[in-house]
């Protein structure tokens, strides 16, 4: 605001002199001469602007566990509405370095945060070293002491399950005044829900529910309360993975209505794409109504050797994911010449 100052270099060739040591360069010794003993002045800031502190380097609004904030400045209308989502706070068990749980002893939980940038930006992260949050939960501890008569027997810790659960265990106690199923979603849950009504008579290796499990998908903690005459309660809790959606599977080789001549080629290359939300267990692939073999990892194809006899075949696969549910494939029809 105090000095205007131009630079123009030419001439040719122009030699030993490109963007970075030229014109800029030059500009840079000039202005910094001409200002040097000036008292600092800035610019007035334009109406219709905003300054606003936002969390570096997403550029929202900052967090309780953004690192660095800044304040920048945004034209009315555009500034940011969202909270950062590139900070984010994990509970790990430091004995271990996995992620806590439930089951995880208190003493051993601490709280880190992580960058975590979107899946876009990986290789930058990898090339730049950037920590990443473990991907495994802590599982039960050998030195863990279970409470007698609070115990979730099935499901097991970290099962993948789907539908209807039965839920077996004990819930008894000196003093016992009823007992209660819940869940909630996540390792560490801050809401749960109520799995039927409380249950007042205690129960010895048995069934303790059934958990309703329709919609939910994704990591859950199902925990048993166990509540006395004097108000105490006893607890005891189990993580579990939900899946109660099908997995997806589409044949891609070969086409529907394809000819295939036996006199050129006796085999064919069956090629299907499957994916699921938890895990895939297995393909089968079948060629009217005949399961003609199993995948189960990927690539997901198998070679089908032509049967010596032309006409029409029908070929579909079925996927199945590792809680149960099924789906299937359009199914496809093909044709066999001499």
């Amino acid at each position: 605001p105090q000095r205007a100052v131009g630079v123009w270099l030419g001439g040719s060739p122009l030699i030993g002199m490109d963007k970075t040591n030229g014109a800029a360069a030059i500009w840079n010794a000039v202005v910094r001469f001409a200002s040097a003993e000036l008292p600092p002045q800035g610019w007035k800031v334009p109406l219709g602007l905003a300054e606003i502190e936002v969390c570096d380097p997403s550029g929202l609004l900052p967090t309780q566990y953004c690192p660095q904030v800044v304040r920048e400045m945004f034209i009315f209308g555009t500034e940011p509405t969202h909270y950062d989502n590139l900070y984010k706070p994990f509970r790990i068990n430091r004995e271990t370095g996995k992620l806590a749980t439930l089951l995880t002893p208190l003493q051993s939980v601490e709280e880190r945060v992580y960058f975590i940038p979107p899946s876009e930006a990986d290789e930058w992260a990898n090339a730049e070293g950037i920590e990443r949050p473990p991907q495994e939960y802590d599982t039960l501890s050998s030195d863990r002491v279970e409470i007698p008569g609070v115990r979730i027997m099935s499901p097991a810790a970290f099962a993948i399950l789907a539908e209807n659960i039965e839920i077996l265990g004990e819930a008894t106690f000196d003093g016992f005044d009823y007992f209660r199923l819940q869940y909630g979603q996540g390792l560490n849950p801050t809401r749960w829900i109520q799995i039927g009504a409380d249950q007042q008579r205690p129960v010895v290796g048995g069934r303790l529910g059934t958990w309703l499990t329709e919609g939910l998908n994704g990591l859950y903690t199902v925990q048993l309360l166990v509540v006395l005459n004097d108000g105490q309660v006893r607890t005891t809790a189990t993580p579990v993975t939900l899946d109660n959606e099908a997995p997806r599977v589409e044949l891609r080789v070969p086409s529907a209505g394809d000819s295939f001549s036996l006199s050129r080629v006796d085999t064919l290359t069956i090629s299907v794409s499957a994916a699921d939300e938890v895990g895939l267990d297995r393909i089968n692939f079948f060629v009217d109504g005949r399961r003609i073999g199993t995948v189960t990892a990927a690539p997901f194809r198998i070679v089908w050797e032509f049967p010596n006899r032309t006409g029409d075949y029908e070929l579909f696969a079925r996927a199945y994911d590792a809680a149960g549910n099924r789906s299937e494939s359009q199914r496809i029809t093909i044709e066999i010449v001499p």
